[in-house]
């Protein structure tokens, strides 16, 4: 089986599982990443793994907040995908409660609730996450903020 070769090759249990990045790279690459080129149960359960990874990375790293916040926005992305869009939302709200100062990843998060919102055609949603959006960062010049806000799909805001 090739997750289970590359997890041998990688040393997953000694090398990687000790430092985040590695640990976060490995889980996308061999089990988030690699969901995309199959299908079915086989999908479902790197899926699965992945998650189990994710959150298993937050607990084993209390203090590495940049990679627990990236660990928690990708469980959100891999919610989403198995299909249960409540624990994504749910996920997705939690980055900007836990994480209050890593912007980039409350601006995906808040990016992916409106996708949600948008699926379900819920526009009261979709607005009131598009004014959070332009409340909590219209005073970024970065270009990623910029457009976030001018491609949000609200009511008033460019969309």
């Amino acid at each position: 089986m090739v997750f289970i070769a590359c997890q041998e090759k990688a040393g997953i249990d000694q090398q990687v599982r000790n430092d985040p990045q590695k640990y976060f790279d490995f889980i996308a690459l061999n089990h988030h990443q690699a969901s995309e080129e199959v299908e079915g149960d086989q999908k479902t359960k790197l899926l699965k793994e992945a998650l189990g990874y994710y959150r298993d990375l937050e607990k084993r790293f209390p203090n590495e907040t940049y990679w627990r916040a990236e660990a928690r926005l990708a469980s959100g992305h891999v919610l989403r995908l198995l299909a249960r869009k409540d624990e994504a939302l749910t996920t997705y709200t939690s980055v900007a409660g836990d994480f209050p100062s890593y912007d980039f990843q409350i601006l995906m998060a808040i990016k992916s609730q409106i996708g949600l919102f948008a699926e379900q055609e819920n526009q009261i949603k979709v607005d009131e996450l598009c004014h959070d959006l332009q409340e909590r960062f219209a005073g970024r010049q970065e270009q990623v903020f910029q457009t976030a806000i001018q491609n949000c799909p609200g009511a008033g805001h460019g969309g």
